[in-house]
């Protein structure tokens, strides 16, 4: 198993926990269930997965963001589908 901790920890397992993350989103969706985000310093892979999707999960709350008010538009304006 590969460490979680330690030098280059994050560049390991960052692919593997967006993978995972657009999975989630694409079951919230498709069961119709709201989400709960935790999204420090990923903003903009947060916008690339919504908009990614082909339907969005009903609500997606947010906590421990640590966004601008334009990163939060962004957010906002996320529309599914191409």
């Amino acid at each position: 198993a590969r460490s979680l901790r330690g030098p280059g920890a994050k560049a390991r397992v960052w692919p593997q926990q967006l993978r995972v993350f657009r999975t989630q989103l694409a079951l919230a969706a498709e069961l119709q269930r709201p989400t709960s985000v935790h999204c420090v310093k990923a903003h903009s892979s947060l916008v690339a997965a919504l908009d990614d999707l082909d339907v969005l999960p009903p609500a997606v709350g947010l906590h421990s963001f640590s966004g601008s008010a334009h990163q939060i538009g962004q957010l906002l304006s996320t529309r599914a589908g191409p």
